[in-house]
């Protein structure tokens, strides 16, 4: 009796063996494969964390630039004249703009408003009180013509921003709930 259960285990054996082992080898594969599309995942989200990073870097430094050309404007609108720190923090704040948003939104704020910004200045420093009233009335309107000249490249300014500063909208990305 026990000869026969020895020769069908040496029949069997083998083949049972060598099922064990391919269900292992399957099974260790499925998991390899597991850990592979995980892995995968994983890099991915890492990857779209990166993206995400650097556009809300781009986006602080950019916002930076924005606000301080706009202040110039601000300035020029509530106080109505620009002093030699709103100047500098002007050219100060617009320092990166060409690393930032590219050659040509460099030329425009370095060329075209810093130009403008420069006209109005003169104008301002050139218009005085004591003068005589025709001198003073030609140096009036030449100030307000320079501080139309500036104030009108404040919807250019906007626009030009706009195409840098706003973001997709993807709704897969977040979700707004209203209460009430």
């Amino acid at each position: 009796m026990y000869e026969l259960i020895l020769e069908f285990a040496r029949a069997f054996g083998t083949p049972f063996a060598a099922c064990v082992g391919a269900f292992v080898a399957h099974r260790f594969g499925t998991i390899q494969a597991d850990i592979a599309r995980q892995q995968a995942q994983t890099a991915s989200g890492v990857a779209l964390t990166s993206r995400n990073k650097l556009r809300m870097d781009m986006y602080a430094e950019r916002l930076a630039i924005y606000k301080a050309v706009r202040s110039v404007f601000g300035e020029l609108g509530v106080m109505g004249r620009l002093t030699p720190e709103d100047e500098r923090n002007y050219l100060v704040g617009i320092e990166s703009s060409r690393w930032v948003f590219g050659k040509e939104m460099h030329e425009f704020l370095e060329v075209k408003v810093w130009r403008a910004i420069i006209d109005y200045v003169a104008a301002q420093n050139e218009y005085n009180d004591n003068s005589n009233t025709d001198l003073r009335a030609q140096l009036a309107t030449a100030k307000a013509e320079r501080r139309k000249e500036l104030l009108t490249l404040r919807d250019e300014v906007d626009h030009r921003f706009a195409e840098f500063m706003e973001f997709e909208h993807d709704p897969t990305t977040y979700v707004v709930q209203r209460t009430g």
